[in-house]
């Protein structure tokens, strides 16, 4: 903490470590920028924005969890319905905890733009690198996330329908050293969101992953306008006092115990205005709303649930309902192929 030219001392550090990433906020000093529009967005950003920032944790976590919520009821096609096979197909589901998985699944495919679920089958095979032939039972299931994937290994082969889609899933696992690895024929590849004809598909926050730094950093000087303005700003005047008096008195450290981000003393020849706005805080909200609306448009949440307000408090809360669910069906019909 230095003392500055004017008596202009410093008492709390407004910058954050730099990372060079938007969502981060990288600020340097007075000069930082902040979030960066169009700044590239890695694995990293996208997990660090699901642990960090509300609306990503809802609109991939909550979203998730909504699709499977209910989970679903089994028929047999062309026959007299009754709940026997339904039961006995759920009964194996539940001690797979295929229901658990499916969400973890989601929550992957969400963030990241897919994620696989490996099938533990009962076949014979030495290893899971082995093309599945004649399954006689299924005993575990495991969702993986692009994270955990550390490597896919392509088909090579121009003549194959497979070609460029993945042939083996090499997975880390947690405290063991080599890699799993996983024939796809032992794999259900999930991905709601292809936009070219690559297996790897567009995380639910890219479309919207601008107006998230945005927000994250509007929040982020919200907070610091409280930190820096919210108990006022210190002025000390000393009549007659040369600048020695003054940087001795500040050196003292007398008035340095203060929540304040910065205080000015000074003698009478000297003053300090802020300009602008008569020096008051902007509203936020004016800046806020737009953004959550276009996070809105982004993601197909309406923003009343967006922003988690009950239900029974809203206008046309209804068709905000009915606008959710139909997001939900539209995802769960994308999971279909892979359930069945």
């Amino acid at each position: 903490m230095s003392v500055h030219r004017f008596g202009l001392k410093r008492i709390g550090l407004a910058t954050e470590i730099p990372r060079g990433r938007g969502i981060w906020i990288p600020r340097t000093g007075t000069a930082g920028g902040g979030g960066e529009f169009g700044a590239e967005i890695l694995d990293e950003d996208r997990t660090f924005a699901v642990t960090r920032e509300p609306v990503a944790h809802r609109i991939v976590f909550t979203v998730a969890h909504d699709i499977f919520d209910n989970w679903f009821k089994l028929e047999l096609e062309g026959k007299e319905q009754d709940d026997t096979f339904n039961k006995q197909v759920q009964n194996e589901l539940s001690q797979l905890k295929a229901k658990q998985e499916f969400m973890r699944m989601s929550v992957f495919e969400r963030a990241y733009g897919w994620a696989v679920i490996v099938l533990g089958y009962l076949d014979g095979a030495e290893s899971l690198a082995e093309p599945s032939e004649n399954p006689k039972g299924l005993r575990e299931i495991k969702a993986y996330s692009p994270l955990q994937i550390k490597r896919v290994d392509e088909v090579k082969n121009r003549e194959s329908p497979r070609f460029g889609l993945p042939e083996y899933y090499n997975i880390k696992q947690q405290g063991i050293a080599s890699y799993l690895k996983v024939h796809y024929t032992r794999a259900v590849h999930f991905v709601n969101r292809l936009i070219d004809h690559d297996y790897r598909g567009l995380s639910t926050l890219d479309p919207v992953w601008d107006d998230l730094v945005t927000l994250r950093n509007i929040r982020w000087g919200m907070g610091q306008t409280i930190y820096r303005y919210g108990s006022g700003f210190p002025d000390i005047t000393f009549t007659g006092a040369e600048k020695s008096d003054i940087d001795t008195f500040i050196a003292s450290g007398a008035f340095s115990n203060l929540s304040a981000r910065t205080y000015f003393v000074h003698n009478e020849n000297q003053e300090l205005d802020f300009k602008g706005l008569q020096g008051r805080a902007l509203d936020p909200m004016n800046y806020y709303l737009p953004i959550m609306e276009n996070i809105s448009a982004g993601s197909g949440i309406p923003l009343a649930i967006l922003r988690g307000v009950q239900a029974g408090a809203l206008t046309g809360s209804e068709v905000n309902q009915q606008e959710y669910y139909g997001l939900i069906s539209d995802e769960q019909s994308g999971y279909e192929q892979g359930l069945r």
